[in-house]
């Protein structure tokens, strides 16, 4: 029989054991003996006779202080426990029991006063806790460093004595009253925290990476094509990546053939890659086909060489990513006031360091006091009033990106990729200069010349500026090209002018001979060739050019927004161009039984261009969206003289499931119509769309895209995840392997082809996915249902879900003599699997004990009572639901 772990089932049961085993000893100090009972009965009524005639009259007895004499056994007490001994407090409620050997019980465990889980923990003469749950606990308190000491006392049993921890500087003890652990730790070790989650903690991964990974996403697809005549052209791209040990190699292949076309259909290397991603420092090395974006004004082509990329966690919100800090030396109350408003309060704050990191700070002055009331009363508030607008980079903190390669050319004449003669060199800097300024520098550099560009941002209160600037010098033969471009622009915050908000915008680019390299596509591919093209005034931004364009937004104006906007552009030969546009929209929140929202808009351009010729256009859409996932828009357009109308219905579930749309468009005389219906699935996403004009020719795709993945030997199926984090297989090993398993979030499954779900991790967020619990199978049993895991680049991780050799077993023990150990305590514990959870036991009038959760392997058993010797049990794999041990006759220690 497989029985589910309940947490709050075993702490209940092994509080009933305690309570069981105290009451057993509490009786039998009582009424043990014959000739006792009437003593003891005598002596307690007596001692009740005394309190009812000393006790005050309304029953109540106040907190005796030190010296006023003992506490009393009975009646109600009133006291602090915060000031109180509350283990002369227990004492005084339950009395003092004589202690067995050990008592196993899993105790709530509260660190600086914070509940932070539980833990097994033995009481008895010396009391001990399991060392890798407490380490588990202590993560967001600690340095790994400092939870790492706990490995040097830990004993055979994988627990720690609280003496051992009080010398580490972590101070603990029993609360037998509260029925908790408390643990204080030393100010200077502590964990800067952050307040303004407290008491939340960040989730730690239960995940273990495997050595070697990889995955290949597959699209497949064929189009149909029908005009004079009919033929398909069949498309294959496969993007694989392999990691090794952290070390990922990826590319693309792709394969394409057309049913016209004489050339036999081949597969062709698109890139391929290897990256190194270092996970703690953010930084990413790759080699091979680099995609590199640069500073603005800096053109990286596609290169093969290698590239160094760092980046920084960039706030998540505008005007949350400055913290205040804090320092509590002891218990306290902490209020946060804004602008003279009380927002936050959190009390019975234990000492540490902490910051609020999430608290909004407004564009500009900000008012924001803290006040400290500790627990003698004393208070201290903390000025932190500030003028605060958000970075782009957080202050003090920086960007890079370098790059090194030859330049991909479309060169048939050799068959070469790349331009070995003419290297490139890029890169660029960022860096938060102020809490609201960031400044960066960007160059390019090759063989005929070098670009450089600057760049400074600033946002204050007036609004938000943008500058930059960049040189260019190129030299090829006799021919030289040396430019300049300027670049800047503004926007004001938003304005409210009662209940109407409005805004402005402008931006300003002058160019001067400016010179950009590698951005030409030639037709014959010829790289060389490509240079003389560059100094042609057609190919380059050849002479002085400005453009300027500039806008402005009034939002709920008789509840209608309106935007204008305009640009002007002049040609280095002095042509002018020029456009305008208004539009007008209006939101609809509608919220009723059938709908959810509704929008119409309007607008009006005029452009004219270099040539000095005038056209006029005009543009009205509405949409409505329905309850039911359903939304419907049209709209109608006139540009010059050519005029346009559509109208489209579709629908799309949030993520699984089927979705499509229908579509159709008259454009002058031409008139279309199209459908798309696209299926999504855990394991695949598969679409068919079809299109055709009045002309008569048509067109019909069928794609599908899947994704395989692996991960040491564990395999999955899944739907493709284009992000740079990596995945989770989650595998059910033996009695799980043909079982369905769904997860409430992703929506993955596992048991396709007897393979496990897939789960897509993310590198600076928490991925969580939950089982299921609902569509367990009934008789099976799981260790855990929630994977929690971070992701690195591309690489596959591991998950075991399965409790694998759970068993249930009941055995008998007597001592030396055939006498029954009778309702005594006792605990088990794997001999090697020292981080798995003790298992308590209660024997009952028989001696019969039970034994649930029980894995595979050899397990000590020992019971709580003083002269009597340990022995083990070894559990093997059964199909029994219950595993009968049989009798074990105890013998007494020397």
């Amino acid at each position: 029989m497989f029985v589910i772990l309940d947490m709050k089932r075993i702490k209940a049961s092994c509080r009933s054991i305690w309570l069981l085993s105290f009451f057993c000893v509490f009786c039998e100090n009582v009424f043990g003996e014959d000739g006792e009972k009437e003593k003891n009965s005598t002596e307690l009524t007596e001692k009740n006779s005394e309190l009812e005639a000393s006790a005050p009259e309304d029953g109540v007895v106040q907190e005796k202080k030190e010296g006023d004499g003992d506490v009393p056994e009975s009646g109600v007490v009133v006291a602090d426990l915060a000031d109180t001994d509350d283990e002369a407090l227990y004492s005084a409620i339950f009395g003092t029991v004589a202690q067995q050997k050990d008592i196993l019980l899993d105790y709530d465990v509260l660190i600086d006063g914070e509940k932070v889980g539980m833990a097994p923990v033995f009481t008895g003469k010396k009391s001990r806790i399991q060392a890798a749950t407490l380490k588990s606990l202590l993560v967001d308190f600690l340095e790994s460093d400092d939870i790492d000491i706990i490995d040097k006392k830990i004993d055979k049993d994988g627990f720690i004595s609280f003496d051992d921890l009080t010398n580490m500087s972590l101070k603990t003890r029993i609360n037998r009253l509260t029925m908790c652990v408390e643990v204080s730790l030393p100010l200077e070790r502590k964990k800067i925290r952050s307040l303004s989650s407290f008491p939340k903690h960040r989730e730690i991964p239960n995940t273990f990476p495997a050595n070697i990974s990889g995955m290949c996403d597959i699209r497949a697809s064929e189009t149909f094509y029908k005009d004079s005549k009919s033929y398909n052209t069949k498309y294959l791209v496969l993007n694989p990546a392999i990691n090794f040990w952290g070390l990922c190699v990826e590319g693309q292949t792709s394969y394409k053939k057309s049913s016209n076309s004489k050339e036999k259909g081949k597969f062709t290397r698109d890139y391929t890659t290897a990256v190194y991603d270092f996970l703690d420092y953010d930084v990413t090395v790759k080699y091979g086909d680099i995609f590199s974006p640069s500073l603005s004004y800096q053109s990286v082509p596609h290169v093969w060489g290698f590239n160094i990329n760092k980046g920084v966690e960039r706030a998540k919100q505008e005007g949350t990513d400055k913290n205040i800090q804090i320092t509590i030396l002891r218990n306290s109350t902490v209020e946060v006031y804004s602008n003279g408003n009380l927002i936050r309060t959190k009390n019975n704050v234990a000492p540490g360091t902490y910051v609020f990191d999430d608290i909004s700070f407004h564009n500009g002055e900000n008012d924001i006091k803290i006040k400290i009331i500790d627990d003698t009363g004393r208070e201290q508030i903390i000025d932190e009033s500030c003028f605060y607008e958000g970075s782009y980079v957080p202050k003090g903190d920086f960007t890079f990106n370098v790059t090194y390669g030859y330049p991909q050319t479309n060169n048939k004449k050799d068959g070469g990729r790349y331009d070995k003669k003419h290297h490139v060199w890029a890169g660029n800097i960022r860096y938060g200069l102020l809490s609201s300024v960031e400044i960066g520098v960007g160059m390019l550099k090759n063989s005929i010349g070098n670009t450089m560009s600057y760049e400074i941002k600033n946002k204050n209160l007036l609004g938000n500026f943008d500058f930059k600037y960049a040189n260019s010098f190129y030299k090829k033969g006799m021919q030289s090209v040396k430019g300049k471009v300027f670049y800047g622009s503004y926007s004001t915050p938003s304005m409210n002018l009662g209940p109407i908000s409005t805004g402005f915008s402008a931006s300003y680019e002058k160019s001067d001979n400016f010179f950009k390299p590698y951005l030409d596509d030639t037709e014959n591919g010829d790289n060389s060739d490509s240079f003389n093209n560059f100094f042609k005034s057609e190919k380059n931004e050849k002479g002085k050019n400005t453009t300027t364009t500039y806008g402005i937004w009034l939002n709920n104006v008789f509840t209608l927004n309106f935007n204008f906007g305009g640009t002007t552009k002049k040609r280095y030969d002095g042509a002018v161009g020029k456009n305008y546009s208004l539009s007008i929209s209006k939101s609809f929140d509608l919220n009723n039984d059938w709908f959810n929202s509704g929008s119409i808009s309007v607008t009006f351009n005029r452009e004219r261009d270099y040539d000095r010729k005038s056209k006029n256009s005009f543009s009205l859409y509405c949409s409505l969206f329905f309850k039911n996932k359903i939304s419907i828009s049209t709209g109608m357009s006139k540009y010059d003289d050519t005029r346009s109308q559509y109208v489209t219905m579709s629908y799309y579930p949030e993520d699984n499931g089927l979705g499509g749309e229908i579509t159709a468009n008259k454009s002058g005389s031409t008139k279309t119509w199209s459908a798309h219906a696209n299926y999504s699935h855990y394991l695949f996403k598969g679409d068919i769309s079809h299109s055709r004009n009045n002309s008569g020719s048509s067109s019909t795709n069928v794609g599908l895209e899947t994704g395989i993945f692996f991960a040491d030997m564990r395999y999955g199926v899944s739907r493709p995840n284009y992000s740079d984090g990596g995945f989770v297989i989650i595998t059910p090993k033996k009695a799980l392997a043909d079982t369905t398993l769904k997860f409430t979030s992703q929506n993955a499954e596992s048991g396709f082809l007897g393979g496990g779900a897939v789960i897509h991790n993310s590198k600076n967020n928490a991925s969580i996915a939950r089982l299921d619990l609902k569509e367990l199978p009934i008789g099976l049993d799981v260790k855990k249902d929630t994977i929690v895991s971070y992701g690195e680049y591309k690489r596959g991780f591991i998950a075991d879900i399965e409790a694998d050799g759970s068993y249930t077993a009941d055995g008998y023990v007597f001592d030396e003599d055939g006498e029954a150990f009778q309702q005594v305590t006792g605990y088990a514990i794997h001999k090697t699997d020292l981080d798995a959870r003790p298992i308590a036991f209660f024997t009952n009038d028989e001696g019969r004990f039970v034994l649930t959760e029980l894995q595979s392997g050899k397990y000590r058993i020992s019971l709580n009572v003083e002269g009597v010797q340990d022995f083990e049990i070894e559990i093997g794999d059964s199909n029994n639901e219950i595993i009968h041990l049989g009798k074990f006759y105890c013998k007494e220690t020397d």
